[in-house]
């Protein structure tokens, strides 16, 4: 009775284990930014900050189910942010297909590293990676546009949109809207996260224990 008493208490130490490790170490947020923010100017972007910060290790899905204004240049743009050190970067997704990637750095200014034709698709995510504190990747659905680009120690905590170069300009976005995952954390930082492992290993040594036992 006693081993069984301590083969309860380890499943139960598992299960809490788990739950506190996702809770503490795993971050996500999932966001619809309607069409109405879109209407911002260049200078004057919507401000969507996050509830988290992100920092580190993150991932973001992005999906892009906008409904574009009949004009080829129409465009949206999305800016992922770090408020701290001043620096983001820039996703802008034209009507045509065309995607131009860019990051701002104080120190540098405003540098575009990327703009193709045919480079996001409708029915496809743009697959964002951020890792070991300086290396941005970026994935179209079909291949990767950007490999483990440098920039440098970057916490992600805004979202910055817009679709317009001017306010005075006619609106690029008519409907629809922009879907975000943002998925950050490393269990492995946490090392917590490993007693659900740890318990599985001596449950399941009880339960070999057990088997002889009863066979006695």
């Amino acid at each position: 009775m006693k081993i069984v008493a301590v083969l309860v208490a380890m499943l139960i130490m598992a299960n809490i284990a788990s739950v506190y490790a996702q809770e503490d170490s795993r971050k996500v947020e999932i966001l619809e930014i309607p069409a109405s923010a879109f209407s911002a100017s260049r200078d004057a972007p919507e401000v969507i900050p996050l509830e988290n910060k992100h920092i580190a290790n993150f991932v973001v899905n992005m999906r892009n189910e906008l409904i574009y204004a009949d004009n080829e240049q129409a465009n949206a743009a999305i800016r992922f942010g770090d408020n701290e050190q001043d620096k983001f970067f820039e996703l802008v997704m034209y009507k045509s297909g065309r995607l131009a990637i860019s990051l701002f750095v104080e120190s540098i200014g405003y540098s575009k590293y990327y703009e193709e034709d045919n480079s996001w698709f409708k029915d496809k995510q743009i697959g964002i990676s951020f890792m070991q504190n300086d290396k941005l990747s970026i994935h179209n659905g079909q291949r990767n546009i950007m490999d483990r680009l440098k920039i440098g120690i970057f916490t992600l905590d805004t979202l910055e949109v817009y679709g317009k170069e001017n306010s005075s300009d006619p609106t690029s976005i008519i409907g629809g809207k922009l879907v975000i995952e943002i998925f950050s954390g490393n269990p492995l930082d946490n090392p917590i996260s490993f007693l659900p492992a740890v318990a599985s290993i001596v449950v399941g040594g009880l339960i070999i224990v057990l088997i002889k036992l009863k066979k006695r």
